[in-house]
């Protein structure tokens, strides 16, 4: 058994060579992972701070040539991260080496590993149900919550439910009889849904453009900024 550590972080790289020390472990730059297959069925681990969108392209590509690939992070990954990974093939997500290791000893890289790995990050995160709505913005439809940068808002329940229904309904026209039977059971008057609406969007933060009222009546949201300019240029002719 081989084990191949890919790292700029000399920390990281110190450390797991130390308690690799009992296994053919070698280390190398984070931009050569993947590069060519580790040799006899070997195990990979990819050390950073958080991967960056070249580190998701060498994760995957290492997990495309059959080597057994782990992630090792000292900051804390998104839901959406956690589940891209394991998509993607990551075996585990391994977090925080030097606490984790202080005061416990491995013998072989299984054995490591299992101290490593943090439990449950992969069905935390496919639990967490977060919605990707454009715009660097993610919605919670049970938690009626939106997500951006460092800003969390609450949505009261009709707000969320009004976004979930524009989330499914996403490139399509729906109009205001449409969502008045759908949400309302077709007990609301016209002007109160474009007042849901318009409250709901400035709940949006930066996503709020993705949905637009249309020039012969509805509203429609897409995930595409470009696509909503455009909806919105075509209503304006």
């Amino acid at each position: 058994m081989t084990i191949a550590i890919y790292t700029d972080d000399p920390d990281m790289a110190h450390v797991l060579s130390y308690f690799f020390n009992e296994t053919v472990c070698s280390v190398h730059a984070r931009s050569e992972l993947g590069g060519l297959p580790e040799p006899g069925g070997g195990q990979a681990i990819l050390a950073v701070g958080s991967p960056d969108e070249k580190d998701w392209f060498r994760l995957k590509r290492s997990v495309k040539q059959g080597t057994t690939t782990y992630l090792m992070i000292r900051e804390p990954m998104t839901p959406l991260e956690t589940v891209y990974a394991k998509e993607i093939g990551v075996r585990e997500i391994l977090m925080d080496p030097v606490t984790r290791l202080r005061s416990k000893a491995a013998e072989t890289p299984d054995k490591l590993i299992s101290v490593l790995v943090c439990p449950g990050l992969y069905e935390a995160a496919a639990g967490s149900e977060l919605v990707y709505i454009g715009e660097g913005t993610y919605f919670h439809p049970k938690q009626f919550c939106i997500k951006y940068g460092s800003t969390r808002i609450e949505l009261s329940e009709k707000e969320a439910a009004l976004l979930s229904f524009f989330v499914e309904n996403e490139g399509i026209v729906v109009t205001k009889h449409t969502i008045a039977e759908k949400l309302w059971g077709g007990y609301i008057q016209p002007d109160g849904i474009s007042k849901v609406i318009a409250r709901m969007k400035n709940k949006l933060g930066p996503a709020r453009v993705l949905i637009s009222s249309r020039q012969l009546g509805g509203f429609m949201y897409v995930k595409e900024r470009e696509a909503a300019e455009y909806a919105v240029t075509r209503r304006l002719k």
